[in-house]
């Protein structure tokens, strides 16, 4: 987004956008704002050389803007396809629980009205826990099908596992058995959590397809701190 005449005869980090400056062979492609103002992706090689004394730098940019934004809008797309997936797992659930919710109301009236404080304050708890359930069906959802940040960072991969196996466990639970078993005092891996989450969801959803008509359907999930590694498991008894 520059003229060259901006750019002769200038250091190179401060000819270009700072994010990019900071990057030394990154071979990931960086969102930076050009001149303009207009969001843009850039993957950034750097190498300096030395010749005779004189040391110098080359620098190669690549503009991948469009490949990025088209990537981002297949797996927006991808997500929503799992969202509605999900979605009737999550309304049985949240029937589920309105039932409960509307039936420990009507008990707590009765119980008040024969003045039985200890029952109606038991029901009103009851009808405390199933609106807490709704609330938390509602956030998975909202949490799953957000704009996801695509930015890598360090990522808890127990977390992940976690948040994840609560929304799919809707879908999954009348399906198979759901085993987790999380390592103990993981490290943190670099990643994006949106991308992990959806790589895991497509996974358990996968899963789920390959047990029907299997006997005694099961899914396991697991991880596992392997030297300079974290691994994400998922495992199946169904066919193929």
């Amino acid at each position: 987004g520059r003229e060259v005449s901006e750019l002769v005869q200038r250091p190179v980090n401060s000819a270009l956008p700072a994010q990019l400056a900071q990057q030394v062979g990154h071979q990931e492609a960086v969102p930076f704002l050009d001149p303009e103002g207009s969001l843009r992706y850039a993957t950034v090689v750097r190498q300096t050389l030395d010749a005779a004394g004189l040391q110098s730098e080359v620098i190669a940019l690549r503009d991948d803007t469009h490949e990025q934004l088209h990537r981002a809008k297949v797996q927006f797309t991808d997500r929503m396809a799992t969202l509605g997936t999900l979605a009737s797992g999550v309304a049985h659930e949240v029937n589920n629980a309105l039932m409960a919710l509307q039936g420990h109301r009507q008990l707590a009236s009765l119980h008040l009205s024969r003045g039985d404080m200890a029952a109606a304050n038991k029901s009103l708890d009851a009808v405390s826990v199933a609106s807490q359930r709704i609330g938390e069906c509602v956030s998975g959802l909202q949490r799953f099908g957000r704009e996801p940040d695509r930015r890598v960072g360090a990522v808890d991969l127990n977390e992940v596992v976690q948040t994840t196996i609560e929304l799919a466990r809707h879908r999954v639970r009348h399906l198979a058995e759901l085993q987790v078993e999380l390592g103990a005092d993981l490290p943190f891996c670099k990643a994006t959590e949106s991308g992990l989450s959806q790589i895991l969801m497509n996974l358990l959803l996968n899963a789920a397809d390959a047990i029907e008509a299997t006997p005694s359907p099961r899914i396991t999930v697991s991880t596992v701190h392997a030297g300079d590694r974290v691994l994400l498991r998922v495992a199946d008894n169904g066919h193929g």
